[in-house]
Parts: structure tokens; sequence; C-alpha cells
């Protein structure tokens, strides 16, 4: 769902939450939820739009606030980066669907002409 920049329902944040507590180590599973998303090597390489990625994680975070968790440092880390980014400057987002048993096909897009829409 994160690499399709789709909107991520409650159930889809009730399994993220429920995939960190069932660690026994609940950093750990958030680093990798962060692993599976914003760090991921398809999203380093093609990234997801900017602004997508930092409400994603505002969203965790306020998800795992509301559960009473410990929110770890690398969440707050990517968050703020994101925040401090110059999303305004990039020209161009992708979009990746999964094609199951054959990977990613990734899409790009303009930012610039979506931008020019609004």
């Amino acid at each position: 769902v994160f690499f399709s920049c789709s909107v991520l329902t409650s159930r889809d944040w009730e399994e993220v939450i429920k995939f960190i507590r069932e660690d026994e180590d609940l950093l750990i599973a958030q680093n990798k939820v962060l692993e599976a998303t914003v760090s991921h090597p398809l999203n380093q390489l093609y990234p997801v739009k900017e602004e997508y990625q930092r409400l994603f994680l505002k969203k965790l975070i306020s998800q795992l606030e509301a559960c009473g968790e410990e929110v770890s440092n690398e969440v707050y880390k990517n968050y703020i980066e994101k925040l401090n980014s110059t999303s305004e400057l990039q020209e161009h987002h992708h979009r990746h669907f999964r094609i199951e048993g054959k990977g990613f096909i990734t899409l790009q897009e303009s930012t610039r002409f979506v931008q020019e829409l609004h």
C-alpha cells in the first residue's frame, strides 16, 4: 500500500501496530516498518512523493502514541528529515505496484504537472 501511495485504512494501521507489538523489541519492530517503507531500497532509488512519506510517518507516530508505545529515534529522525526536505524541488515522484511473484512495476509521475493543476 505504501509504495502505491494509497490511503492507508484504519485496518491497515491496525495491522502495522499488531506487527510492531508482536515483536519482542518494539523499537526494532518500528525500524523494520521503516525498512519496509521509507527506508526501503526501492524508495531510496525511486522515491514516492515526499508529502506522502511525511504523512505516513506522522500517522505512524500518532498511532504509536495513541497506543501508549514509545516511538523509536529512527522514526522521529526520518520524520524530521521529511519535514526539512525541499519537496517543492522534487520534479518527479514514483508509484510502485506489486505484481505477485514478479516484483514491482514503477511509474514516474511529474510533480510539477500535478502542482500546476491545483
